[in-house]
């Protein structure tokens, strides 16, 4: 009887062990477990569980790539090529990148369900997102999007103490819009539609056209190479450059001596920006520069080609990227005319 027990055991054990090694169907088919009406799902395969884990995930966001893709908004450049009449200007200066970083948002509410490992040691593991939560999630994220992006143009249109007030709201609206997009964007993979939105990126693109438009800008520095830069920059945003205007736009170049260092001749500095309005600072930045060439007395001349092919996207990151600057003027800016 004890030998009879002994064998049925063993029977038993051989048989969870042939079991465990059987592939099972997720392998092939996740939906038969979690369907896809319900789910979205997704397999990694690695020689961890960790690392088969990380691949799931990757992979599972990767369904989002179509509606995620990387996008890299250059909106001063796109500016400065509709400009009528302007040579379009090859802008180095990203204003806005959007790396996939929904990609985040997306696996928030993934969970790896199951881990299979094959004969040959390979780990598979199952990832699953409830369509349903995930929804919730980019619905909430829209929204907020929505609210804020209608606050900052109210605020740009009626409240904004002057015009780079109101340029850099409506910048702030149009990089909320363009991550309203991309929540979007998810939604229609989770819940296959979307919700309709009041402003658009085209719209707020628009608005930031006009409020440029709408500028009236007087070039002060007493360098007459300087000024015809700073003319062809102002003037590629479509701002108009007057003889007496309450917008004061000056800048200045500083330079440190030429140093030469492995047979190249270097030369660093830094640019600066300022616009004021009487004795009120609107905006100043700077930005550091530098240039190479073999030949010494071209190292100069390259560095004033390379800071004047860059001068639109500084001009515009200058008037619409948000600095600690005080403004003490109570009057509040109508971008909507002419200034």
């Amino acid at each position: 009887m004890n030998r009879l027990t002994i064998i049925l055991c063993c029977i038993a054990m051989l048989a969870a062990c042939s079991s465990s090694e059987k592939q099972p169907q997720w392998i092939d088919n996740a939906a038969v477990e979690h369907p896809a009406d319900k789910y979205l799902s997704a397999i990694g395969e690695a020689g961890n569980r960790e690392t088969a884990a990380s691949r799931a995930r990757a992979n599972l966001a990767q369904i989002f790539q179509v509606a995620i893709k990387d996008s890299q908004q250059d909106f001063s450049q796109a500016i400065v090529n509709s400009s009528a009449g302007q040579q379009s200007t090859d802008n180095q200066v990203r204003v806005a990148r959007f790396v996939n970083t929904e990609a985040q948002q997306v696996l928030e509410g993934s969970d790896i369900v199951s881990y299979w490992q094959s004969p040959e040691g390979k780990i598979f593991s199952l990832v699953v997102l409830d369509k349903t939560m995930a929804s919730r999630r980019f619905r909430e994220s829209i929204r907020a999007a929505d609210r804020k992006t209608h606050e900052l143009v109210e605020y740009a249109r009626h409240q904004a103490p002057s015009p780079v007030a109101a340029l850099r709201a409506l910048e702030e609206a149009r990089l909320s819009q363009l991550e309203r997009d991309n929540s979007h964007r998810n939604l229609v993979v989770t819940a296959g539609k979307g919700i309709n939105s009041r402003y658009s990126s085209s719209d707020i693109a628009a608005l930031i056209r006009n409020a440029l438009s709408a500028l009236k800008f007087t070039i002060v520095t007493d360098d007459p190479q300087m000024q015809s830069e700073l003319e062809n920059a102002v003037a590629s945003l479509g701002i108009q450059i007057v003889a007496d205007s309450h917008y004061q736009l000056s800048s200045k170049l500083d330079t440190e001596p030429l140093q030469k260092k492995q047979g190249w001749w270097w030369i660093r500095g830094s640019l600066e920006l300022e616009l004021v309005q009487g004795e009120d600072t609107l905006a100043k930045q700077r930005w550091p520069v530098k240039q190479s060439s073999i030949e010494r007395g071209m190292t100069k001349q390259r560095l004033r080609n390379s800071v004047n092919k860059k001068l639109p996207a500084y001009l515009y990151q200058m008037l619409t990227v948000k600095r600690m600057i005080s403004y003490h003027s109570t009057n509040v800016y109508n971008f909507n005319t002419r200034a």
